[in-house]
């Protein structure tokens, strides 16, 4: 219990520290002051729109990925309904699922999660990073949160592409001062290298969770199948 408590603080402060510092670095470090800086001189340079759009298109995608990961996090996944049962004719596979640990008959896609101690209807999997299960009720904001995480990382690293590039060069053609530049642009340098590997692994995520749901399947079914192709038969989940 304590490993499982652990281990998802910590996901969840690298993943709030990651996108906080890439907010700060491009909107306060970067693009605000130029919003700032015409508008006070009362001249509207074609830089101070390219300015305001990219410090308002960033903050809206920030505010709805955050809000997206709360509401993730604090929707309950679903539980298995009161007075859900079987009737006598129904199939003996559907007698046979039987939670020990809650004492209640399953229905199908339902699954008893340890780290929750509950058993969740339409379970997908359970989720380190929100410290939720994904289910009947938040999977729509889980799918949500990933489109915004992907679209946010994407943006990043499109509007950051030129200035890695020329800091790269500067760095590597010896045109940067040692004492005030290299340590700030080598921490660019870094973040822009994190940036492109998760979007890589996030694009990839999104894309096997983006197409289990168009396909009406689950994490927990596709690992069972150990990634065969399959097809569902379940329609309903009660």
């Amino acid at each position: 219990m304590f490993l499982n408590t652990f281990i998802s603080i910590t996901f969840r402060i690298i993943l709030y520290t990651l996108v906080s510092v890439n907010y700060y670095n491009l909107v306060i470090v970067n693009w605000l002051p130029e919003c700032y800086r015409n508008y006070i001189l009362l001249i509207i340079y074609l830089d101070s729109y390219t300015a305001c759009f990219i410090v308002l298109s960033y903050s809206l995608l920030t505010f709805m990925l955050f809000w997206c990961i709360i509401i993730t996090n604090t929707t309950s996944p679903g539980s298995i309904p009161l007075y859900w049962g079987f009737y006598i004719g129904d199939a003996e596979q559907k007698k046979k699922r039987y939670c020990l640990m809650c004492n209640v008959f399953k229905p199908e896609r339902c699954h008893h999660c340890s780290v929750c101690n509950i058993c969740v209807l339409n379970m997908d999997h359970h989720c380190p990073w929100l410290n939720n299960c994904i289910g009947f009720f938040n999977r729509k904001f889980f799918i949500q949160m990933l489109f915004y995480l992907n679209v946010s990382v994407v943006y990043l690293i499109c509007i950051n592409a030129k200035k890695a590039y020329k800091l790269t060069k500067n760095i590597i053609n010896n045109n940067v001062s040692i004492n005030n530049d290299l340590s700030s642009d080598l921490g660019f340098i870094l973040l822009y290298f994190i940036d492109l590997c998760a979007g890589g692994i996030l694009i990839s995520f999104f894309r096997f969770h983006l197409k289990i749901v168009l396909e009406n399947k689950t994490t927990i079914e596709t690992i069972d199948h150990k990634g065969e192709h399959f097809h569902s038969e379940v329609t309903n989940t009660i």
